[in-house]
């Protein structure tokens, strides 16, 4: 187990789970110290150290989740768990007919964690044949591009996968 004794490999578990959990606002520092099982002027240094800073994931954007975070008030959440997200053009496009139509559709372009990003038309000619949305056709063309960097930086996603998902979220006509 990573040269780690299980006593050791707990002990991180521990420690990593009471600081995501403070980070994330659900338990308090007391309460994060006492699952870490250190004392509470410890726990408060550990968190404010850099070699203990959580790295979020990036996350790539279709219109749905910006548009119901919106519709909840809750576009704040968002920057909780992932930083920064990607918004593919036809997805920004998308949300600004929405607000012909309703003026509290979220604006993407205001937030300042959301980063546009261009997917070229022959990226998404290369995608295998769907009915899906351009907004989703250019998510997962943006990840496809992406998905050699990833599997370098040891993501895995096989190419049969791949085209299952897209096949999943084929939606009827």
């Amino acid at each position: 187990m990573l040269n780690r004794t299980s006593e050791e490999l707990g002990r991180d578990l521990r420690l990593y789970s009471a600081l995501m959990f403070f980070k994330l606002g659900k338990l308090s520092s007391g309460a994060a110290a006492e699952l870490a099982g250190v004392p509470r002027v410890l726990f408060l240094e550990m968190n404010s150290s850099e070699s203990f800073r959580m790295a979020k994931p990036s996350l790539i954007c279709d219109t749905s989740l910006l548009l119901y975070l919106g519709r909840v008030g809750q576009a704040a959440l968002r920057p909780s768990f992932f930083e920064p997200l990607y918004v593919p053009e036809p997805v920004l496009l998308e949300l600004a007919a929405g607000r012909l139509l309703r003026p509290d559709t979220i604006n993407p372009q205001t937030l300042e964690w959301v980063v546009p990003v261009k997917v070229s038309t022959a990226d998404l000619e290369a995608l295998p044949p769907n009915r899906l949305g351009l907004g989703e056709r250019s998510v997962l063309a943006y990840a496809n591009i992406h998905l050699n960097s990833l599997q370098s930086s040891g993501f895995r996603l096989s190419s049969g996968l791949f085209e299952e998902a897209i096949r999943l979220g084929d939606e009827p006509g």
